[in-house]
């Protein structure tokens, strides 16, 4: 969770797709924390294999590569995630919302992603 305690509250809990990221993150940066925080390799992620873990990953790493970095989809496809298509990861972003949804383990670690992103000073 990320809590944030403002002075005269209480803590309160902000979701992933309200922060906004430093402009100064670089995708292998993203790809650290991603992989620190699903506990997987980052060849792992690149890798073609279809494990929940991997996939789950590859799906958040799409997710904010395009979505708060800003990167094409076929930049994030061809040239981060090796010979992947532009719709693969239309899906793969698609899925990440769907499981930010339905799957309260998934949510905790995309905003633990989100927050430990938006803490990276240039």
């Amino acid at each position: 969770m990320n809590p944030y305690v403002i002075p005269g509250l209480k803590e309160v809990y902000i979701p992933a797709r309200y922060f906004i990221l430093p402009s100064n993150v670089t995708k292998d940066q993203l790809m650290n924390v991603v992989c620190e925080i699903f506990e997987v390799e980052k060849n792992q992620v690149i890798s073609k294999t279809r494990k929940r873990t991997f996939v789950e990953a590859r799906k958040a790493f799409s997710y904010f590569a395009s979505k708060k970095l800003g990167y094409t989809l076929s930049y994030i496809g061809k040239d981060i995630l090796k010979k992947r298509d532009h719709s693969t990861v239309i899906h793969a972003i698609k899925s990440c919302e769907d499981l930010y949804e339905t799957d309260p383990v998934f949510r905790n670690k995309i905003d633990r992603v989100a927050l430990k992103i938006s803490e990276i000073k240039k």
